[in-house]
């Protein structure tokens, strides 16, 4: 028999009303993020028109700001060129994005795609004249986010690992090679650090809520006038109880910056085992710091592998609630595009109870929070909300800003890396979005089905999860490959030995040919490109060569042709390959050089 599941009613968002006129004038309407003048625009045919189609273009978009900044690019060029927007000023742009070399070819896609985006809506509105718009740049190769062995991929191909239990079992009953077991067993590591971490902060914090509970929870109306008027650093019997309900008899849930605390109760609370000012107001209601073990509780757990932006902007007060089927609860996390995701897991599972915990603390105490009870009146409320001080000088609620995540990860490793050294290669390096692709990782290389792998990244399609775990599992051992490669040939160039011009050898007999210029056509020789030496002799060779060639072709034009134009095109060649900053080293070096006999 089913169970009868109350919850609250789903309220259908209210519709707003939006002036279908736009702003007059030169002036771009963002709504409540304000107005961008573009008063400069006005030498331009149609120039009025074009702003207010604008204006309607970013209407409801995400980030209009964004939009506006990156089409306003496009339509200052063609004011700034005098010219008219079309076709020609589309062609122009074109040319002028592809001649800039501080942007990267992405980049240069999506500033063109946006501008055209706006050119094709005011065509098709009536606002410019239809025309054939050029075709963008080609479109660029997407790379799938990296894993944890992508970007640790230097310190794991340093360890040695050829005598852990672990190592030795992933190779011989899952059939992986060594580099594959390497990065299973990292990855496995790393996983299993961050989450046994999570999981204790988030106990931490949850005792912390409780220890304040308990200290006001008695508290009458009588108690907490007198607690006003007492002060901490005269009490006899100093503890954190006490220090709790003179705060909250001042404060409420709501703590200000510890400038505007008690005197005393800031400096003293340092003192107590660790109960920084953050601490202190993070037991009363979550600070960003607060919630950073919650997230990483949820971005650890393999059975969700939720997206970061799942986890930090789309999960809500209500995300977890009670199961038909006993000793399970479903969980909903949103998504900005695709469909949400949507599981059933067991109830003592540590991420259903640290989200539990957090959902019950916000529903008891948001009631009593400035513009917390608005903030819980929403339809999705969001799970990840925090009480935040601007410099002691503002105090509100907010929500997570998109930046705030990886800032959040990275202080929540670089603490854990303290504890569990096998997260040190991950410091400074990782943000959410690294989570998801090696969970991925994990269940492949431990040999689980493809189907269990769509389920856990909630694809609809099996060939999307074949593409997206193939894609993870080469790239992560292909770079590994590649450093090895890199390392054999920087043995092999610090073995060999130098010819004087511009290669290094790799046949260990007598230098004889190296007094001359034969090496140009021997299988011995080797090519350095980031030597500052090496590419030294280049370039002073292929000086030499060029300021000869006339007396050269002169005088022997067959030994020109077949021996000397060819060794100056290469020269020209390997100088074209190398690096401005190893070049301008060089550029230092040619003097020393020494210069054979041209004939």
């Amino acid at each position: 028999m089913n169970k009868i599941i109350r919850k609250k009613l789903a309220v259908p968002k209210k519709a707003s009303v939006v002036d279908i006129a736009p702003r007059a004038g030169l002036v771009i309407d963002l709504g409540k993020k304000g107005l961008v003048e573009a008063g400069w625009f006005d030498s331009v045919e149609n120039s009025t028109e074009i702003i207010r189609e604008l204006s309607i273009y970013v209407r409801g978009k995400r980030n209009s700001r964004g939009t506006v900044n990156t089409v306003l690019q496009y339509l200052r060029f063609v004011a700034v060129n005098r010219l008219q927007v079309s076709s020609d000023s589309a062609k122009a742009f074109r040319n002028e994005l592809d001649r800039r070399k501080n942007i990267t070819p992405n980049t240069k896609y999506q500033i063109f795609s946006t501008a055209m985006g706006f050119h094709r809506s005011a065509i098709a509105a009536g606002v410019l004249p239809e025309e054939n718009l050029p075709q963008n740049f080609r479109t660029p190769t997407s790379e799938p986010k990296k894993n944890f062995v992508d970007l640790c991929r230097v310190e794991i191909a340093s360890l040695d690992d050829s005598s852990n239990d672990t190592f030795r079992n992933a190779i011989s009953d899952r059939g992986l090679n060594a580099e594959q077991a390497q990065a299973l067993q990292f990855s496995i590591n790393c996983m299993q650090s961050l989450r046994l971490r999570a999981v204790n902060s988030v106990q931490q914090i949850v005792e912390d809520w409780n220890r304040v509970y308990v200290a006001i929870e008695s508290l009458s109306e009588t108690d907490l006038a007198q607690l006003r008027e007492c002060d901490f650093r005269r009490l006899d019997d100093k503890t954190l109880e006490a220090a709790f309900r003179i705060l909250y008899a001042h404060f409420g849930f709501s703590l200000p910056a510890t400038k505007a605390w008690p005197a005393g109760i800031s400096d003293w609370c340092k003192g107590r085992d660790g109960w920084t000012s953050n601490r202190v107001k993070g037991a009363f209601f979550p600070v960003v710091k607060t919630l950073d073990p919650f997230l990483l509780l949820l971005l650890s757990d393999d059975s969700l592998s939720l997206n970061v932006d799942s986890a930090a902007m789309y999960s809500y007060i209500d995300s977890c609630r009670p199961s038909k089927y006993d000793e399970f609860t479903d969980v909903y996390f949103g998504k900005y595009r695709g469909s949400p995701t949507r599981k059933c897991l067991r109830t003592d599972n540590p991420t259903i109870v640290g989200i539990c915990a957090l959902s019950e603390k916000l529903e008891k105490t948001l009631p009593f929070m400035p513009g917390g009870a608005k903030w819980l009146s929403n339809e999705r409320a969001p799970l990840m909300v925090h009480w935040s001080t601007f410099s002691g000088l503002e105090t509100k609620l907010r929500g997570l800003d998109p930046s705030t995540p990886v800032n959040m990860v990275k202080r929540f490793i670089g603490i854990a890396s303290k504890e569990f050294p096998c997260l040190l290669p991950l410091v400074g390096r990782t943000s959410g979005e690294n989570f998801r692709p090696t969970h991925a990782l994990i269940k492949k290389l431990s040999g689980e089905s493809i189907d269990k792998i769509r389920l856990g990244l909630n694809h609809k399609n099996i060939s999307t999860t074949k593409v997206y775990v193939d894609r993870l599992e080469t790239q992560a051992m292909l770079k590994n490959k590649h450093l090895l490669f890199q390392r054999y040939l920087i043995e092999e160039a610090v073995d060999t030995r130098r010819t004087g011009s511009g290669y290094v050898c790799s046949n260990p007999v007598s230098d004889g040919c190296v007094q001359h210029t034969q090496c140009f056509e021997c299988d011995a020789k080797r090519v350095v490109l980031k030597s500052p030496s090496i590419v030294a002799e280049w370039i002073a060779l292929e000086e030499h060569i060029r300021l000869a060639e006339y007396s050269l072709s002169v005088s022997n034009p067959e030994r020109w042709e077949y021996f000397w134009k060819p060794k100056l095109i290469e020269y020209q060649t390997l100088i074209d390959m190398v690096d401005e900053r190893y070049k301008n080293e060089a550029i230092l070096l040619t003097g020393e050089v020494l210069l054979p006999w041209l004939s």
